[in-house]
């Protein structure tokens, strides 16, 4: 897949999922496209599996992608992760040299119990083991789940391979725990999200690198980026992004928060995603700077690949299990 030119988005993107104190569900097209489970009777027969596999991780999303090198490994992203520790001046090397200190919840001591992730879908949850890597500059972290008793969770790993492409117009739907700022829903229930807007507005061949910072040194970060006509709103980040078929596309971390009245304008929307004319200087403009966003698997994927090419610690075998195209 080719990058077309890096696109920096500004304060636009300052607003995280997982921050609650300013943040408000983002509604795209004139109704917010939600619903809510407490089981998997009413979830499309394809994407019982992953909705079984998504857990909620504090205020945000996590989920699973299976047994690999002998581990059980949670997805989320990178900011999702650090969000309890921004406040306790540890540094990002600090995380990657003390692996366990990340899954604390850092109130009272390093000895606070662990964070877990809870399943509510299969009404279990399992401590956090310890960090097994984070990639700031993909908003990406995997963490190692300590599982319990006689509990497998295999059957509901999400497999960390995208499919070999996709197109606006695809359907896409993502489950997350979000568990404030819905609109008439306040518990935390899985929420399932979907609908005819709910697409990427790009190609995968125009996947592009957004301008973002890193949660602890507050560096600039270009992250690569889907943007999605999915509703959103506080503790989405790290939920899984599914094609109709259950298979991974990307990771949601980010929310334009944007005030342009063409989003809410569900005619002009369909009539945008549905053309079969590229976009127009003006069109690419307003579907850059005015949607939600995923992180593109492939591309990650790729970085992933480069990044433990030469290495052989236990967390980069980790890493190529979960990659791995055989």
């Amino acid at each position: 897949m080719k990058s077309s030119l890096t696109v920096l988005i500004f304060c636009l993107l300052s607003l995280s999922f997982s921050q609650a104190s300013e943040a408000k569900y983002f509604q795209i097209g004139n109704k917010f496209e939600r619903s809510f489970h407490k089981d998997a009777d009413q979830i499309p027969p394809k994407l019982k599996k992953a909705a079984y596999s998504v857990a909620q991780f504090g205020s945000s999303t996590a989920f699973y992608i299976g047994k690999h090198n002998g581990k059980d490994v949670m997805a989320t992203t990178a900011h999702s992760a650090l969000i309890k520790a921004t406040d306790y001046g540890y540094s990002l090397d600090h995380y990657k040299k003390n692996p366990e200190d990340l899954c604390k919840i850092f109130i009272d001591s390093k000895n606070s119990p662990r964070r877990y992730f809870k399943f509510n879908l299969l009404d279990q949850a399992f401590d956090c083991k310890k960090l097994i890597a984070i990639f700031p500059e993909l908003d990406l972290a995997f963490f190692e789940l300590q599982p319990e008793g006689n509990f497998d969770l295999s059957p509901y790993g999400i497999k960390f391979r995208p499919p070999q492409e996709f197109k606006k117009g695809l359907p896409l739907q993502f489950f997350s725990y979000s568990g404030f700022q819905n609109p008439g829903h306040l518990s935390f229930d899985l929420g399932f999200t979907h609908g005819k807007l709910c697409t990427p507005l790009i190609n995968s061949d125009k996947i592009d690198f957004m301008e973002s910072s890193d949660d602890l040194t507050k560096d600039p970060l270009e992250i690569p980026a889907i943007p999605i006509g999915c509703d959103t709103s506080p503790g989405d980040s790290g939920a899984p992004l599914l094609d109709q078929n259950g298979a991974l596309v990307g990771v949601l971390w980010s929310v334009s928060n944007s005030d342009n009245p063409l989003v809410s304008n569900e005619d002009y929307l369909e009539t945008l995603i549905m053309k079969k004319t590229p976009y127009t200087k003006v069109e690419t403009n307003f579907v850059w700077k005015n949607f939600n966003y995923a992180s593109s698997l492939e591309k990650s994927i790729r970085y992933i690949e480069e990044k433990t090419k030469s290495c052989e610690t236990v967390a980069c075998k980790v890493l190529k299990s979960l990659i791995r195209t055989d």
